[in-house]
Parts: structure tokens; C-alpha cells; sequence
């Protein structure tokens, strides 16, 4: 009969007893139970073997006890099979008599690790148990402990392999240094010089440019024990030179004359793209600080309720002060350089950071005086607060817009009078042919009246004047225009007006009265 029993809360282990008495003898159960180990019972070889087979998913057996019933050839078959199957655990026959019919030696030698005899006395049966199961956790944990070491040590090659760390030692005392071959790779030296080789034979290998900084580096690091970093070039078996960090820090507990360990990391890749981005940074900065019109970036400052009010200047370019007349804005908001600006400056720029969609457009910050033509986007990701502005100060366009706009008024009003004056002046010079028409008509008709003819020559001769002083006063009209000429007012006879008055109508009358008969 075959039964588990878990006699703890949590497991600690197995124990496999092989027994095939029908009733196993209590002690087992309780010393397992008092050292936390669950108990494995098995009634045959078999049972007790395929436990052992069969229990991956499980703890491993801490402890076998293989009983004694009688057969000798079976008790030393189950030592033998049970030591076989589970190599790492001890095996204890148990129920041996006091003078068992063959030699301890023997049973030790079939590979029993310690024998209990019949009947089992609890204090030894603890005693022993405790010893093995003891000895069986250190080497579990042993066993655990290397196993997680070297997947350490696995987990730790395979970083370095993969960053292409080259690692080294220092001797300080005799200034001999060990590499493992990435180093000696990095630094194009033999093979045999990964054992030990002069810190010279390294320094060789450095850009000569660069030997004497790091070499005042390391040796301030093995005075003071300071780290030691440093950033230098090697030469590359192709005559070219790579950039290489080293690091290292000095280690005073390894023997008595101190040792230094680092680690050596390709950084050629790492300078490459220090290098693009400083020349980047460069084009930027330039183009920055060259463009003609104003540039500056912000960081958008929010209200308890999310609404911006305020932004704060991160960086300007030098056209932005003379577009803006702001000095000194960098690191300040616009609140505090500009308290009165108008909120709407705020709002944009805030839906510009929020949404990520830039806008341009045309508006006067009337706290600044000035007129603007801007262009806004949002710098970086979604959820970034930074906008980046490009203006360009358009007041002095604006004010000559408004005065074309101003001019334009003024030159329609003026064409819109001339067009009423000439309309006037036509109308004027119309008045005085309609008496001299008549006139002519009637002395066609009177020939023969001399003095009818006089009558209408002086009518004539009056219109005929009125005429001349129109065409002179269009004349003056030019030239006053044209500030050639001074108006003087003058007396004129009453009776002179109303005569001309009368013989300026008087043809239209007559016409008028034709016409009815």
C-alpha cells in the first residue's frame, strides 16, 4: 500500500520510505512530520522506484529508507536500485536486527548510508535523519548556488559579449595588466599578452595625443582610489583609430599590493553620433541665431482647471528682441514681462500644444504695439507643453497698408467730387450756348431790324463773356490744385447777376413755351 501525507504547511521535502510490513512503524511518520518533510510510503521496490521516476513536477527525495523483512538479497537489491535512481539522496536501512544474518560492511558497501535496527529508537532515528536531511539542504543550496552562478556568469559573458566590453586587471605592483580576448582584440596585441602584459605595451597602442591625459587618470585613481575614467583613441589593425571608454575603480581587498579592475567599451558608435548631433547642434544653433526673424520656444503654463494662461520663454533667438523689444525673457513668462497681454495669445498656443496642429496667422499684440505674422508648432510628442514660435514683426507693413487703405479713401473722394464738378461745370457751360443759339436764330430771322440785332448782340456778347469767365475759372481750378494760384474775393453788382441770370434762362423758356404751343 502506497500513501503521501503532507505533515506541514509548507513543504520542505521528501521523505521515501520502503516498507512492506503492513503496518510501518509510527516513529517514521512522526520524526518526518517534526521536521516539516512529507512522507512517501511505498509497499514494494517498484512503487518505491517509480516515485523516484516520477516526481519532476515535486521536491526531490532529502531521505530513503529501504526496510528490512527478512530477504536479504531484496534489502540489498533495494539499496542498491534506490541509491542508483536517486544518487543525491542518502539511504538508511531501516528494521535490521541486532544480529543480522550478514555484515554492516556489506550493507555499506552496497551503498547504505546508516543502518536503524529493530525496533527504531526515535532520539537516534532523529539524530540521523536530522544529520542527512541537513547535509542535504547544503547541498541543495549548494547546488543552487552554483547553478545560479553560472547562469550568472552565463547571463553577465553573454552582456559583455554582446556590448563588446573588453575587461582587464591592473596589477599596481608591477604594472602588469590581464585582458580577456575582446581586449586583446580592441587593442591589437597577441594573444599570449591577455596573461600579462606592461601597461606600457596598452599606452602603445593609444593615441599619442591622448596618452598623457589618461595616464595622469589612472594614475590619480591607484593614488587616491578614485574611479577611474577616461576617454581616449586606439589604433585599429587598419591604421585608423577608434574612440573606447575605460572605467575601472581599485580594489584593495585583493591581496596585499591592490589591484585595479575595469571594464574597456567600444565607443566609436557613441562618438559618431556625438559628433553628428554637436554638428547638428551647430547647424541649429546657427540657423537659430542667424534667421532674420524672430524664434523663440515655450513651455505653456496651465491654470487649477487646465486652461492656459501663461507660457514660459525656454530659449530665443536675437532677432527676438528686436521684434519684441523683450530683453532678457529667457526663463521668464510672458505675464511677468507683459502683465496686460492679451489672453488670446495664451489660447492659441495652448490649442497648438494640446491638438499637435501648427497654425498661422496675422494678429496685433496691442500691449506690445505691434503687429505680427506668426507661425506656431508643437515640439515633441503628444502631451508636450513646449510650442516653438517664428514671427515676424509686421507693423511698420501693417501701418503703410493702412495708409494705402487711407489714400485709396482719400482718392475715391476726391474722384467722387470731380466727377460732381465736372458734372457741374458741364452743366454751367451748357447755360450760356442756349442764348447764344437763340440769339443767332434771331438775328437770321431779323435782319432787317438793326436794333433787334443790337439787342442780341449784347445778349451774345454777355454770354460769350460768362462763357470765358467759366473756362477761366476751370483754369483757376487747376492751378489752385495745384497751389499755382490765390482765390480774391471781389464786389460784383447785384444787377449784373440777375441779368445774366434772366438771359441764361430766357432761351429755355422760350423753348419751354414752343414746345406747350
Amino acid at each position: 500500500m502506497t500513501s503521501t501525507s503532507r505533515v506541514s504547511g509548507r513543504m520542505q521535502g521528501r521523505v521515501l520510505f520502503l516498507c512492506d510490513r503492513p503496518v510501518s512503524d509510527p516513529a517514521i511518520g512522526t520524526v518526518a512530520a517534526e521536521m516539516g518533510y512529507d512522507l512517501v510510503r511505498a509497499g514494494t521496490l517498484d512503487e518505491a522506484l517509480a516515485h523516484a521516476r516520477h516526481g519532476d513536477d515535486l521536491p526531490g527525495f532529502a531521505l530513503v529508507l529501504a526496510g528490512y523483512s527478512g530477504n536479504v538479497d531484496a534489502l540489498f537489491d533495494s539499496v542498491r536500485r534506490l541509491r542508483a535512481a536517486l544518487p543525491e539522496a542518502p539511504v538508511i536501512a531501516h528494521g535490521v536486527p541486532g544480529s543480522p544474518p550478514f555484515t554492516l560492511e556489506s550493507l555499506y558497501d552496497a551503498g547504505a548510508l546508516a543502518v536503524l535496527h529493530d525496533p527504531v529508537s526515535v532520539p537516534i532515528l532523529k539524530a540521523k535523519a536530522r544529520f542527512f536531511l541537513e547535509a542535504y539542504a547544503t547541498a541543495a543550496e549548494r547546488r543552487r548556488a552554483e547553478t545560479a552562478l553560472q547562469d550568472t556568469r552565463a547571463r553577465l559573458e553573454a552582456i559583455i559579449a554582446a556590448a563588446e566590453v573588453a575587461v582587464w586587471s591592473l596589477d599596481i605592483a608591477t604594472g602588469r595588466v590581464r585582458g580577456d580576448a575582446r581586449m586583446i582584440e580592441m587593442f591589437g596585441l597577441r594573444p599570449e599578452d591577455g596573461q600579462g602584459a606592461d601597461v606600457a605595451t596598452y599606452f602603445a597602442a593609444i593615441h599619442p595625443d591622448d596618452v598623457p591625459p589618461t595616464q595622469v587618470l589612472l594614475g590619480r585613481a591607484m593614488e587616491t582610489g578614485a574611479p577611474y575614467d577616461a576617454t581616449f583613441r586606439v589604433r585599429t589593425p587598419d591604421g585608423a583609430w577608434r574612440w573606447v571608454l575605460a572605467r575601472g575603480h581599485l580594489d584593495r581587498h585583493a591581496g596585499t599590493r591592490g589591484m585595479m579592475r575595469g571594464v574597456v567599451i567600444d565607443a566609436s558608435l557613441q562618438k559618431e553620433a556625438e559628433e553628428r548631433l554637436q554638428a547638428s547642434e551647430e547647424r541649429y544653433r546657427t540657423l537659430f541665431d542667424a534667421i532674420d526673424e524672430g524664434v523663440c520656444v515655450v513651455e505653456m503654463l496651465y491654470d487649477d482647471a487646465g486652461i492656459p494662461n501663461d507660457y514660459r520663454f525656454l530659449e530665443v533667438n536675437p532677432a527676438f528682441v528686436k521684434a519684441t523689444g523683450l530683453a532678457h525673457a529667457v526663463g521668464r513668462t510672458m505675464r511677468s514681462l507683459v502683465p496686460q497681454h492679451e489672453s488670446r495669445w495664451f489660447e492659441t498656443y495652448g490649442r497648438v500644444a494640446a491638438t499637435g496642429e501648427p497654425v498661422h496667422f496675422v494678429d496685433e499684440a496691442a500691449q506690445l504695439g505691434r503687429w505680427y505674422d506668426v507661425y506656431a508648432a508643437r515640439v515633441g510628442p503628444a502631451g508636450s507643453r513646449k510650442v516653438v514660435v517664428l514671427f515676424t514683426d509686421i507693423t511698420e507693413r501693417r501701418r503703410t497698408e493702412l495708409e494705402l487703405r487711407r489714400l485709396a479713401d482719400d482718392l475715391a473722394e476726391q474722384d467722387r467730387r470731380k466727377t460732381e464738378f465736372l458734372a457741374t461745370l458741364a452743366h454751367e457751360l451748357r447755360n450760356p450756348l442756349a442764348p447764344i443759339r437763340s440769339g443767332l436764330q434771331l438775328m437770321r430771322r431779323a435782319r432787317s431790324d438793326p436794333t433787334a440785332i443790337a439787342r442780341v448782340q449784347d445778349i451774345m456778347d454777355r454770354q460769350l463773356d460768362h462763357l470765358v469767365h467759366l473756362v477761366d475759372d476751370l483754369l483757376d481750378v487747376a492751378r489752385i490744385t495745384r497751389g499755382q494760384v490765390d482765390l480774391k474775393p471781389a464786389l460784383v453788382p447785384l444787377a449784373d447777376v440777375l441779368n445774366a441770370a434772366v438771359e441764361t434762362s430766357l432761351p429755355l423758356i422760350e423753348a419751354a413755351r414752343r414746345a406747350r404751343g
